[in-house]
């Protein structure tokens, strides 16, 4: 969904995967209690998936040793969660995964896809986020994509046709974004004949049967899922390859048809959390600020939540980099990327905001992750680093929809 990506390696791998998917953390139905699957999008054939010769084992994670640093969350309800970290292995990085189904008050370790990483190589985790379903099924993903559907005992990578940059599940279906490599935009010589990213989709988080949802068109950012409601900013072909385009691509029947909605401010990036299939809050960057916005008709119309100067603090003038997410139709948290900030939090859908919780220090910066239920929502306080070293990071959550918070002790 995406969030801007903040400096600190524990947070530049956070990820908002909350509740069976949303592209910004967002409570979305886990596809577990699905009533009924959505009616399939239409696929290209030739692009859909399913052989298991595409499918290989992940390097083995060595050892278990201390230091946990969580990277990237996900849940499927108020007690069952995931989270994907990291340990030092050497001069290098681990990844392991951390899951609870007591909401926290204990924790069982897990393996976790893609080998070492950095700094030893200078270089980033294969894959940095998690998103899971439903008890069984999961995925690690970013650049590479790799799967569980045994709730993360064993997982194997699944080949895509370029870089993974979200995946969000919803009710029976799971939608991903997958970008093209294009050596076109190292020459500025990019067509619209040139391969484009597109929106992904499996019918069953179970299947593994990939193919691209032609009804999307082509895609960019953004992608944020409830229930059976997709959206996903769509794209503008230019010489140096796709750029952020200047519509919301909104479906509301699983990704079968879409149509195109204004975005708040067109062509700038937005990231979207939204609270039901039809009120959706959405942080866009105007310039160098984030400014917030909210529509109550699934994205059809956006209001600004809030207005420069009419009260403090507000999430409008916040740095890029800052987060907001919704917890309901008129309660949802914000907080800057400055080092020192405070999380704050809005009852009324925005027109007014409190502080709720204040800095460990004033080194840290805070990064929101997403909520699960109206209640229960999470956090990262982290410090920023020069290398793919994770540096201290702390996740953190409430259970009272963001009016307190405190910090998750794993292990």
């Amino acid at each position: 969904m995406r969030h801007p990506i903040p400096t600190a390696v524990a947070a530049a791998a956070l990820s908002a995967g909350l509740l069976a998917g949303c592209g910004n953390p967002a409570p979305v139905t886990p596809a577990s209690s699905a009533a009924a699957t959505p009616a399939s999008p239409s696929v290209t054939p030739s692009a859909v998936h399913t052989s298991p010769a595409a499918r290989t084992s992940p390097t083995a994670v060595p050892g278990n040793p201390p230091g946990f640093t969580p990277l990237s969350f996900t849940a499927i309800s108020a007690t069952h969660w995931w989270v994907l970290g990291s340990v030092p292995c050497g001069a290098r990085e681990c990844p392991v995964i951390e899951t609870t189904t007591d909401g926290g008050a204990t924790f069982t370790r897990l393996p976790a896809p893609g080998g070492p990483f950095g700094p030893g190589l200078n270089s980033p985790p294969a894959a940095a986020n998690i998103r899971f379903a439903d008890p069984e099924d999961g995925w690690v993903f970013g650049p590479r994509l790799y799967d569980t559907h045994d709730g993360g005992r064993t997982w194997s990578e699944f080949s895509m046709l370029g870089q993974v940059t979200d995946v969000e599940p919803g009710l029976g279906a799971v939608f991903a974004t997958v970008m093209m490599q294009l050596p076109c935009a190292d020459h500025g010589t990019c067509t619209s004949a040139d391969e484009m990213p597109n929106l992904w989709y499996d019918p069953s988080p179970a299947r593994d049967a990939w193919g691209i949802d032609t009804a999307a068109g082509v895609v960019t950012e953004g992608l944020a899922v409830h229930g059976h409601s997709v959206w996903v900013v769509n794209s503008m072909s230019t010489r140096d390859g796709p750029a952020i385009g200047t519509g919301l691509l909104h479906s509301a029947d699983g990704g079968s048809t879409f149509a195109v909605e204004p975005e708040p401010i067109p062509g700038i990036a937005c990231f979207y959390s939204p609270a039901s299939d039809s009120v959706i809050w959405s942080y866009c960057s105007g310039g160098h600020f984030m400014f917030a916005y909210r529509s109550t008709d699934g994205g059809a119309h956006f209001s600004a939540a809030a207005t420069d100067g009419t009260t403090a603090p507000t999430p409008d003038g916040f740095p890029n980099g800052s987060t907001l997410v919704a917890a309901s139709a008129t309660v949802a948290a914000a907080a800057s990327d400055l080092p020192g900030g405070s999380l704050i939090r809005t009852t009324d859908g925005g027109a007014t905001w409190t502080v709720v919780q204040r800095p460990p220090d004033q080194a840290g910066t805070w990064y929101l992750i997403g909520f699960t239920t109206p209640q229960a929502g999470y956090a990262l306080w982290q410090h920023g680093g020069a290398s793919y070293r994770a540096s201290a990071a702390q996740l953190w959550h409430t259970t009272d929809g963001g009016a307190t918070w405190s910090p998750v002790t794993i292990r």
